[in-house]
């Protein structure tokens, strides 16, 4: 296995409706809200949902967009977009945008973009990953189960207002693209060079499984194994 990194994409051209909302003239930043596709809004605990509202409202300063696939929610302040699709790669390259808050999955766009992080984990290996960025310093972490307004507000107005994180996710984004060759590039390497070697074809595109023996294939060594074994257990 070669191991070539991850892919830094460049961003598009910001769809109007967000340039907009993000570049009002009174708002002192973006605050940009997204935990993929997976999450189900609609199945969440009522008390998250309201921490995190409540919180986004009382960053009133600030621009918070929210990818959000839930319920509607009445009587938003002015400053939260809540949408179900967001342009992700333009937000984060955005000047104005000051944070990103997402689940800590294994995602490079946080990385890429050297926006401060704000990690929420939600299941699976993202509580580990959060817990790294936090030992190392890239981003503080907010506990879903004992998650509150003044919880949620104090931790992202401390990212927010901090000059010292944008300096430290900036330098990670540095060391992060520090490669003597691009990731895609390197990538598309070694799929050529296998590609030019028939050997390489071989070890590395044919399945092995299609030099079993029928035994083998259809597990009869084990069948006999386990009825041999029942046998014993009976006699």
């Amino acid at each position: 296995m070669i191991n070539i990194g991850a892919h830094c994409k460049n961003p598009g051209k910001m769809p109007e409706k967000f340039r907009k909302f993000i570049e009002e003239e009174n708002s002192e930043g973006t605050i940009y809200v997204a935990f993929g596709t997976y999450p189900e809004w609609s199945l969440a605990p009522k008390r998250i949902i309201s921490a995190l509202i409540g919180a986004f409202e009382r960053l009133n300063k600030f621009k918070i967009i929210f990818a959000y696939n839930g319920p509607p929610i009445k009587n938003l302040n002015k400053n939260i977009l809540l949408t179900k699709w967001a342009p992700q790669l333009e937000i984060l390259a955005h000047p104005k945008t000051k944070a990103y808050i997402t689940h800590g999955g294994l995602k490079r766009e946080g990385l890429c973009s050297g926006v401060p992080l704000i990690l929420m984990p939600l299941f699976a290996e993202q509580a580990h990953n959060a817990q790294q960025l936090l030992v190392m310093g890239i981003g503080p972490v907010i506990n879903k189960y004992t998650l509150t307004v003044d919880s949620v507000y104090s931790t992202i107005y401390s990212t927010v207002s901090n000059p010292k994180n944008i300096l430290i996710s900036k330098r990670f984004r540095s060391i992060f693209l520090d490669r003597p060759i691009k990731a895609l590039d390197e990538g598309l390497f070694w799929i050529e060079r296998i590609t030019r070697l028939k050997p390489g074809r071989k070890v590395y595109f044919e399945r092995k499984g299609i030099n079993l023996n029928w035994i083998n294939f259809l597990y009869f060594d084990f069948i006999i194994f386990i009825f041999i074994f029942i046998l014993f257990l009976i006699f």
